[in-house]
């Protein structure tokens, strides 16, 4: 039996058009718009004539329209420039899919915060990790690590965005409650004002030899390099700020110290 007709989508030449009225956007994984990135995005698309690429979508209740899943920057695009009507691409299957669809779509790379809602959302709409894995080509690691900073709070979240806190730290912190994890933050920005130089850090002390030879332990069961090896630098870790060694190490060769 054939589809009745969905409000505001006709076909074209170059496939399936909808109205810009007729379009509703989903929840984004993207919650940040990067001014200067979505002024290219607007400039591409007066050089070109009008949006190229579909907007991926799904239908609305009722056939009333289209749900905008991937592409949600295009469509703000094309409402800024006054556009009547966009590509689309109409996806079938369920929330789930259209989710996870979403998180590989656009050719670019999501920020780390926007990586971490993005597994969230996808978790919470039944997908298992394994699935987000394959979905988006990464490891079993990659996605657990972002399950897990799923409990930052918004303020580190922010934090994690800008750079103040590395990654390695921000999976420390998400293990403590809100309040905790906010007070590290007040006070990560507090000794980076007082000169604090390395983001999450506080003012540098030498670490112990223990501490070094933890670090090329760890290093050794993730590299391969030898003992022998890393000893031969232990003297200039020596002199490295406190977790410098620690934090730069583990987020390299995804430890979790």
């Amino acid at each position: 039996m054939p589809r009745k007709k969905i409000d505001g989508v006709s076909q074209g030449d170059a496939g399936k058009y909808c109205l810009l009225t007729n379009l509703e956007l989903a929840p984004n994984a993207r919650d940040h718009l990067d001014p200067e990135r979505f002024d290219e995005i607007k400039a591409q698309i007066k050089a070109h004539g009008g949006v190229h690429t579909p907007l991926k979508c799904s239908v609305k209740s009722g056939d009333t329209g289209l749900i905008v899943w991937d592409g949600q920057r295009r469509y703000r695009a094309a409402v800024d420039l006054g556009l009547e009507r966009v590509p689309v691409l109409i996806m079938r299957g369920n929330e789930c899919d259209h989710i996870l669809a979403a998180g590989t779509g656009e050719g670019e790379t999501h920020d780390l915060v926007s990586q971490i809602r993005w597994v969230q959302m996808a978790v919470n709409a039944g997908a298992q990790q394994k699935r987000i894995a394959e979905t988006r080509g990464v490891s079993s690691t990659w996605v657990s690590q972002r399950v897990k900073l799923a409990a930052l709070s918004e303020m580190a979240r922010v934090a994690l965005r800008e750079g103040v806190v590395t990654m390695t730290l921000a999976l420390k912190m998400a293990s403590k409650p809100e309040a905790q994890q906010n007070d590290k933050i007040n006070s990560i920005r507090a000794a980076k004002k007082n000169g604090a130089k390395r983001p999450g850090s506080l003012p540098p002390k030498r670490p112990s030899i223990k501490s070094c030879r933890n670090v090329s332990e760890k290093f050794e069961a993730a590299s391969g390099v030898s003992q022998t090896q890393i000893e031969a630098f232990q003297d200039g870790v020596n002199w490295a700020a406190g977790e410098l060694a620690t934090d730069v190490m583990a987020e390299k060769y995804g430890l979790e110290l």
